[in-house]
């Protein structure tokens, strides 16, 4: 597959998170890769929600092989480990339910295993300022990647993209917190899905 258009990297910005809880209750939910520019250079971080890797004892993330600076789609590499919610720093806030892994330290040690992955970065420049936030409509279509309910295209490891819109005014902060609502068919796995406008 090549990789020319902006959605068709889109697809490769997410990995699966799958966890094991200490009930053995299966769990799952998206990451993206984020990477945080500074000082001219960009730190890339897996990030989700604290809720889907909260109490995790066990749990993986998978990423697509690459081949040729090119996604080798139907192989993917399972990284796992045994104290899965400990590799995750969240928000100090309980009421920010985010959390973050360096992916430096996975991508070095999936090298030293002899593989790489592939994958594109969503920016931190790409976040909208204050004046394109401004400028943005009350109703905007979005679009979200991730694995609702667990579903992906498990021959290929791709993940599904969803449309939707804003249900309320990115503008005005919902229920006077940080956030706003979108009007899409979400289902639990799509937890920790980027969302662009």
């Amino acid at each position: 597959m090549d990789i020319n258009s902006p959605a068709e990297q889109l697809f490769f910005t997410t990995v699966r998170i799958d966890t094991i809880d200490a009930a053995g209750n299966a769990g799952s939910g998206t990451g993206f890769i984020f990477a945080h520019k500074y000082k001219d250079n960009g730190y890339p971080f897996v990030v989700t929600n604290k809720h889907v890797v909260k109490g995790a004892k066990k749990g993986g993330i998978t990423f697509i092989k690459k081949e040729n600076d090119k996604p080798k789609l139907g192989d993917a590499f399972r990284i796992e480990n045994d104290d899965f919610e400990s590799l995750w720093y969240g928000h100090s806030e309980d009421d920010v339910d985010i959390a973050i892994c360096p992916l430096v330290p996975i991508e070095q040690h999936i090298k030293s295993l002899g593989e790489e992955i592939f994958y594109r970065t969503i920016s931190s420049d790409l976040i909208p300022s204050g004046d394109d936030i401004e400028k943005l409509d009350a109703l905007e279509d979005v679009v979200f990647i991730g694995y609702p309910n667990g579903i992906w295209d498990s021959k290929n490891y791709i993940p599904v993209m969803r449309k939707g819109t804003t249900a309320t005014p990115i503008t005005v902060d919902f229920e006077n917190q940080k956030k706003f609502l979108i009007d899409a068919s979400v289902f639990g796995g799509s937890s920790g899905s980027p969302v662009f406008i």
